[in-house]
This record gives C-alpha cells, sequence and structure tokens, in this order.
C-alpha cells in the first residue's frame, strides 16, 4: 500500500480511480483521514478515519468508479 499524501497526489488517485477521493483533501490536510492506494490484487482506493491520532476504521475501500473490492483483495 502506498499512502497518498498530497493534494495533487490526491486528485491524480482520483483521475486514476475515476472517483472523488480528492474531496477529502482537507481532512487529509488536518490529520483527520488517511488515503491509500492498493496496486495488487486488484487497485483500491482505502481510507481511513483518525481521531485525535488514533484510527477508529476504515471509511472506504473503492476500486475503479467506486466499485466494491473483489472478495479476497484485502
Amino acid at each position: 500500500m502506498i499512502p497518498i499524501l498530497t493534494p495533487e497526489d490526491l486528485a491524480n488517485e482520483g483521475k486514476q480511480m475515476k472517483h472523488c477521493v480528492a474531496s477529502y483533501t482537507r481532512r487529509v490536510q488536518e490529520g483527520q483521514y488517511f488515503v491509500y492506494h492498493m496496486h495488487s490484487p486488484q487497485p483500491l482506493t482505502i481510507g481511513v478515519n483518525i481521531r485525535n491520532g488514533v484510527i477508529t476504521g476504515h471509511d472506504q475501500i473503492k476500486g475503479v468508479r467506486n466499485h466494491t473490492s473483489e472478495k479476497g483483495a484485502l
């Protein structure tokens, strides 16, 4: 998994994966949300909620065009 840290990288992820992950830019910059890209076994964007510096759970795991992940992808 690769962390997506900058607004430019979030925009590129959104273009590549054809979804609106760039709308989370503010939350990423404020440390409230982490975004990762996974290449294999299928391309996925993974969003993780953060509260007070602690991971509280994943928000979404989406493939291209917001498709759900294939069984066994994680």
